[in-house]
Formats: C-alpha cells, sequence, structure tokens
C-alpha cells in the first residue's frame, strides 16, 4: 500500500465535508417545514412524505418555505426552480437546499 498519495486521503476529506453539509441541509429543511406547518420537529425525518401528508401544505405554506430558504441562505429562488419534486419528501427538500447552499 503505497500512502505517498494524499488522493484519497483528499477524497475521505471532501466525503466528510459534504455529508457534514448535507446535515446541515437537513436540519434546515426540518426547521423550515416545521416553522411552516406548525409542527414538532421530532415529527419529520429524511423519509417523511411532504406532499399529500400535510392538510396545512398548500400554495401558501410553498411561498413561505421559499422565502426562508431565500432568508437562511441568502440567495434567490427562481420561479422555474420550484417543483413538486422539491417536495415529495423531507430529504428531497435537503438536497435541494443543499444544492442552493453550493451556488
Amino acid at each position: 500500500l503505497d500512502l505517498g498519495d494524499n488522493s484519497i486521503v483528499y477524497a475521505v476529506k471532501e466525503a466528510v465535508n459534504n455529508q457534514g453539509g448535507m446535515e446541515e441541509s437537513l436540519d434546515i429543511a426540518i426547521k423550515i417545514l416545521a416553522s411552516n406547518l406548525q409542527i414538532e420537529r421530532d415529527e419529520l425525518s429524511p423519509e417523511t412524505e411532504v406532499l399529500g401528508n400535510f392538510p396545512e401544505f398548500n400554495s401558501l405554506t410553498i411561498v413561505g418555505i421559499v422565502s426562508a430558504i431565500e432568508e437562511e441562505l441568502d440567495c434567490v429562488i427562481d420561479d422555474d426552480e420550484i417543483s413538486t419534486d422539491i417536495f415529495v419528501t423531507v430529504e428531497d427538500l435537503a438536497n435541494f437546499i443543499e444544492s442552493k447552499s453550493e451556488e
């Protein structure tokens, strides 16, 4: 085993850093959803289905969620970036948040 090549070390560090970013994005998604749906954070997990699962989830909720993401990340979300795909599960919303935080 040749340890002279540090590329593996860098790859592992990058994977760990990316995981940390995803955990942060998941935390942001849960915080924003819980606030906008007026539920407890512990009612949400990455696998929780959002669309069709909460009667409170409607167009006004989407506006609130998008506004909260923009404020949290200090970014702008264009209308064409908003689709039902990002609201299927909590994890889908976290993935969207992660992609916006990398911009």
